[in-house]
């Protein structure tokens, strides 16, 4: 299975989420795309930021959270920038209370994993 990586900005009690356009629906989402031959991990996570929501990440401010196949999870609290929907499929982003993430338009079964990841924001 390809490599992959979900990364989450946060600030204060909050994570930013992408509304993003499927084919089929439209979930809220944290930043995400596969990781290229020639690229770390933490390099594709900078990449996909800058590609999706136009920020720039330094590596350096990347926290790992752990694993959720296939995908390496990382949190990032210091960026430069604001963000803003970068591709066409990218419909918004916003500020949601990480208590309070809309699970109902999310990917089907993210209640079940990604609380104890962004438990730790």
């Amino acid at each position: 299975m390809r490599r992959a990586i979900l990364c989450f900005l946060y600030q204060d009690d909050k994570v930013l989420l992408l509304h993003t356009e499927y084919p089929d629906k439209l979930v809220w989402n944290g930043v995400s795309g596969y990781i290229d031959e020639d690229e770390t991990n933490l390099e594709a996570a900078c990449r996909e930021v800058m590609e999706e929501i136009g920020v720039t990440i330094n590596t350096d401010n990347l926290e790992y959270l752990g694993t959720h196949e296939p995908f390496d999870i990382y949190k990032v609290g210091r960026w430069d920038g604001e963000p803003t929907p970068q591709e066409p499929d990218i419909k918004e982003v916003k500020w949601f209370e990480i208590d309070a993430l809309p699970f109902g338009e999310m990917h089907q079964g993210n209640e079940a994993w990604l609380p104890e990841f962004l438990n730790t924001i």
